[in-house]
Formats: structure tokens, sequence, C-alpha cells
């Protein structure tokens, strides 16, 4: 198995309406990538298993070529904007049976915010994928297993 980490390392991008309501702010969780390399190697990572792509997703995502398929996607955006992009790149790339993860679901009281948002529009424009609620796994996160009807 191998493992894709996607960070902007400098925190989230500008928010923009569909994110509004105070709950985030431009930069906020920045983490530089040295402290994430720091963390890996004392958790003893093999770091063989793991390509970092530093960036913001809609910037990286497009120029990554890779025929991988994803069996588990752990989508941790926190924004509206940022699911977009993440979402149209794994579009294509999704297992049958794939576990989708999102870390922020219940963020926004509102489904018309955030990861909500962004996930039920992308939905509606892939009628072949269905998503199944599978676990509430902290008190925002919330996963799915992907179905598709026809491919």
């Amino acid at each position: 198995m191998r493992f894709m980490a996607f960070d902007s390392f400098s925190g989230l991008p500008e928010v923009k309406e569909h994110d509004s309501g105070r709950v985030f702010h431009e930069g906020q969780f920045s983490f530089s990538q040295e402290s994430f390399l720091e963390n890996l190697r004392k958790s003893k990572v093999d770091f063989e298993r793991i390509k970092i792509y530093p960036g913001f997703f809609d910037q990286t995502l497009p120029t990554i070529e890779s025929k991988e398929m994803f069996s588990f996607a752990f989508v941790d955006c926190d924004l509206y904007i940022s699911t977009v992009s993440v979402l149209r790149f794994l579009e294509d790339k999704l297992v049958q049976g794939a576990i989708l993860a999102f870390d922020d679901w219940y963020r926004f009281d509102s489904p018309n915010k955030g990861v909500r948002k962004a996930v039920y529009e992308w939905l509606e424009d892939n009628k072949s994928i269905e998503l199944i609620e599978y676990d509430n796994f902290h008190w925002a996160g919330k996963s799915f297993i992907v179905n598709f009807h026809q491919r």
C-alpha cells in the first residue's frame, strides 16, 4: 500500500462565501513541511511508501498524472473550494467500495456550506456515484462507501 499526502503547509486559502461564518480564516492550520516530516520520522513511517505533494489542492492536483486508483481517501480540506478540487481529482480514481472519509462533514450547521455543499454538488454532477453512509468517526467527521451504478 502507498500513501499520498497533500497539504499547503501554509494553512487554509482565502475563506470565501461558501465557508463564511467565522469558523475558518486564511492561514489557519499552517504547519511546516519540516515539522510534518519530523512527525513522520518519529512515528517510524516508511518513506518509501509515502509521496508528499506540497501546495494548495487547486494548484497541485491538476499537475498529477497518476493512474493510481484509491480505495481510501481521508478528505480533510475544511473548505468548500478545496473539497471541490479534491473530489474532481478523485472522480475517476476511486474503486468500487472505496471509503471516503470527510473530516469536516458537520463543521457547518447548513448543508449549503463547506464540505457537504461540495459533495452534494459533486454527486449531482456524477449520477453514477452513490455514497452509502458508513460511520461518524468524531463530532464533525463522516465516512461513506463509494458505490458505482455504472462506469
